[in-house]
């Protein structure tokens, strides 16, 4: 392996953490658009493949079947992410709600845009299902958000629905804590590394992971083009958020053009350094 390719997964995994932090974008879309997608969901089923191997005492076997030239630059990149930037994503959400989600809608139309083109050839079921997608979305993305402190398994089921932004394009784990009245909470944990609540959280998403991995492949091998057309529905209904937002701030209409726009341009600049 090149110095650079373990550089560039690094960099890979610095965005995908972002963007799990981001609600209404997804770590799983960026993975998709950097074409380490795949290569991700099988390198995780390897991980929990070798898990019986680690119980049996088979070092050596288990350790081999897991691909840590890929996991460890790319989860390190997530991690850092997660633990530098949470702070500053609840900065710029809590005092440039308008500027920072007009970004956000750009990077969520273009993810959209971008899921659309990997389906060859459109048929009148992709669109049902895309609308299907986009009414539960924009249905989800109208109801408050609860506001009650989670209690420890709240945080845990949080944790295992949330790690659905790793293993699908398109789903925002970050968007569904922020339903879940848990978005503010985790970030704030994360920020003052709260362990009993990341711990609790981090267990969650193992389980989630454990339990979702096998039927993402299956869905993306199986239905490739209907999965990624209900995704794109929900990507797009998602947009409801970040529009109301938009909507309800005090900041100049070319202001929020000009910076939906560079998070539009950012999704294929990302494209770009998936080629490499």
């Amino acid at each position: 392996m090149q110095i650079k390719e373990p550089l560039l997964l690094f960099l890979k995994g610095i965005f995908m953490g972002i963007a799990d932090l981001i609600p209404g974008v997804s770590g799983g879309t960026i993975a998709f658009i950097t074409n380490i997608y795949q290569k991700l969901i099988h390198s995780i089923k390897e991980v929990i493949a070798s898990i019986p191997l680690f119980l049996k005492l088979q070092w050596k076997p288990a350790f081999k079947k897991i691909n840590f030239s890929f996991l460890v630059p790319l989860f390190l990149g997530i991690i850092i992410a997660f633990l530098t930037l949470s702070k500053v994503i609840t900065i710029l959400l809590t005092q440039f709600s308008g500027e920072t989600f007009a970004f956000f809608f750009g990077l969520i139309l273009a993810s959209g845009i971008y899921l659309y083109t990997h389906i060859k050839k459109v048929k009148f079921e992709h669109f049902i299902v895309f609308i299907i997608g986009l009414t539960i979305s924009y249905s989800i993305s109208g109801l408050g958000a609860i506001s009650a402190t989670p209690p420890l398994w709240f945080i845990f089921i949080g944790g295992v629905i949330a790690i659905s932004a790793l293993l699908l394009p398109g789903i925002s784990g970050s968007f569904i804590l922020l339903l879940m009245g848990q978005y503010q909470y985790i970030l704030t944990a994360i920020h003052e590394l709260n362990l009993k609540v990341i711990i609790t959280f981090a267990a969650g998403a193992l389980v989630g992971l454990t339990l979702f991995t096998k039927v993402v492949d299956y869905l993306l091998k199986k239905w490739k083009a209907l999965t990624l057309a209900f995704l794109i529905g929900i990507m797009l209904g998602s947009l409801r958020i970040p529009w109301a937002k938009m909507i309800d701030s005090q900041t100049s209409v070319g202001v929020l053009i000009v910076l939906g726009i560079f998070g539009f341009a950012l999704v294929f600049l990302l494209e770009r350094l998936g080629k490499h």
